[in-house]
C-alpha cells in the first residue's frame, strides 16, 4: 500500500459510499479497506448500521498523487472522513 494514501475512516458505510462515488466520478481511483468483512456482518457500504469494530474501520484510500485533490473534493461536499 505504499503507493496509496489513507484519507481516513468513515462512521457509516453510506457516508463512505458517497465519498467513494464522488471521487471515482472525477477519475480518482479508490480502495476501501475492510469493505468485504464489514459487508458480511451487515455494515456494508449501503447499510445504515455502523461498522463492527471487531472487523476494523471502513477506511478510504486513494493514490498518493490524488490525495490533496481528493481531500479538497470531500471537504467541498462536507464528506470529510474522521
Amino acid at each position: 500500500m505504499r503507493e496509496w494514501a489513507l484519507l481516513g475512516s468513515f462512521s457509516s458505510g453510506f457516508a463512505l459510499w458517497r465519498a467513494k462515488t464522488l471521487l471515482e466520478s472525477t477519475g480518482i481511483p479508490t480502495f476501501v479497506e475492510n469493505e468485504h468483512t464489514q459487508s458480511l456482518w451487515g455494515a456494508g457500504l449501503l447499510s445504515g448500521f455502523p461498522p463492527n469494530p471487531a472487523f476494523g474501520p471502513l477506511r478510504l484510500w486513494v493514490p498518493h498523487w490524488a490525495k490533496n485533490q481528493a481531500l479538497s473534493l470531500l471537504q467541498a461536499e462536507d464528506l470529510r472522513p474522521t
